[in-house]
């Protein structure tokens, strides 16, 4: 897996110009004055270095990408022409951020489908409340499983399971498998992703989602943004989510 190239993903660079545009205007209203933003999973520096020439020095305080590659961080460097952004090594559930330090937390380019599990997935959520400053937004992104490649991957298992004659239905088979394959690099390296669907019930015996559940873990408040198709994967589509710190033991509107 750390051998695959990110940097040239397709579906990335066809959507940076619309979340480049989404988090412009999450930033330019979030009400704080320069506030702090974080890429968790920054990569080559995508969405930073946009972020930083299209937003003034009044508009946007310090500006921080976080990755595990430093190959990806000495790309991101170089490709920024400001020379603005603060680039760190750190992980999804390990940023090395201190407590309550971030505004504003970036988590898209389907990020999240990096993690294997929903311990790692709860772990991640968990760390974003960790660094965000209360009354503090996360924007993540995650492709609907119910949809395109990530549907018809999953109707694969069900039929596994069927040709093995046990019997389930598709509909059971897929309620508890959320994984896919895909390739990030045009089909030179296939990866096993957990894309789980957040409002699927935790188990057959509970009434709890998965964004209850997490909503609970972290103090978090989760809701939809928007959607958007996935070029070059028919009838695939992302979600885009928005993750809300409570302020005084108040919800943010």
């Amino acid at each position: 897996y750390s051998n695959i190239d990110f940097s040239d993903y397709p579906t990335n660079a066809e959507a940076t110009e619309r979340e480049t545009e989404m988090l412009t205007s999450l930033i330019k209203n979030s009400g704080v004055e320069k506030p702090t933003v974080v890429e968790i999973g920054c990569g080559t520096g995508r969405i930073p270095n946009h972020l930083v020439e299209v937003l003034s020095a009044e508009q946007l305080g310090e500006l921080i990408g976080i990755d595990p590659s430093e190959k990806n961080l000495e790309d991101a460097r170089a490709n920024d022409a400001t020379q603005k952004v603060t680039y760190s090594v750190g992980e999804l559930a390990n940023t090395r951020l201190p407590n309550e330090s971030a505004d504003i937390v970036i988590v898209i380019g389907r990020t999240m489908t990096h993690l294997r599990n929903k311990l790692e997935f709860e772990q991640a959520v968990g760390e974003w409340s960790r660094i965000l400053k209360p009354g503090g937004t996360v924007v993540f992104d995650l492709p609907d499983n119910t949809k395109g490649i990530y549907v018809d991957n999953r109707l694969r298992y069900a039929r596994i399971l069927q040709n093995l004659h046990i019997p389930i239905t598709e509909e059971a088979a897929m309620s508890y498998y959320e994984r896919v394959v895909d390739s990030p690099d045009k089909g030179r390296s296939n990866f096993d992703r957990y894309v789980p669907d957040l409002n699927e019930r935790l188990s057959a015996k509970s009434d709890m989602t998965l964004k209850e559940y997490l909503e609970e873990k972290s103090g978090l408040v989760i809701r939809e943004l928007t959607r958007a198709p996935i070029a070059g994967w028919e009838g695939a589509e992302n979600i885009y989510y928005i993750a809300e710190k409570e302020s005084d033991g108040m919800i943010q509107p």
